[in-house]
């Protein structure tokens, strides 16, 4: 997961980084996320409005998190971001195909089998875009099909 700029920075606090969660009842929250770690019992994000501003702090329960979308720039405040022709390389790892159990596909590569872990990463197969990463959690997926038979190097 890439590190997010100097401005999501807090001196001597953990990185807040833009995201999207999504939850098991499909309610979307969309701010800053800290102390996430996969595997954790709670994530933190800072809930922003359209305008920028802060609207509530939740501690969420990453049993009921389905996924984060990690982002360069939240949605509601992105700027056009052109494309670096280093950015349209693939991520090293497998590309899968991710059904999820909400009804909604994501094709994107994983670095690392998917085993029992409680979820995964899945990066997008270009960086041009304002999608840094997806974490889907266990729960939240039907299916995951392979879309080829080898690993991109």
């Amino acid at each position: 997961l890439a590190r997010p700029c100097g401005r999501m920075m807090g001196v001597g606090s953990e990185p807040k980084i833009p995201a999207v969660v999504r939850m098991g009842d499909g309610t979307r929250y969309a701010g800053l996320v800290s102390n996430f770690h996969p595997g954790g019992a709670t994530l933190r994000l800072k809930e922003i409005d359209r305008g920028g501003s802060m609207v509530e702090i939740h501690d969420l329960d990453m049993y009921e998190v389905h996924a984060i979308f990690f982002v360069r720039e939240l949605g509601l405040m992105r700027s056009h971001r052109k494309a670096d022709p280093e950015d349209t390389v693939l991520p090293s790892g497998t590309q899968v195909r991710v059904l999820f159990e909400w009804g909604e596909a994501m094709e994107g590569v994983v670095d690392a089998p998917i085993g029992r872990r409680p979820g995964f990463f899945l990066k997008p197969a270009t960086r041009t875009g304002n999608l840094i990463a997806v974490y889907v959690a266990r729960q939240a997926v039907a299916r995951v099909e392979p879309l080829r038979s080898t690993a991109i190097a």
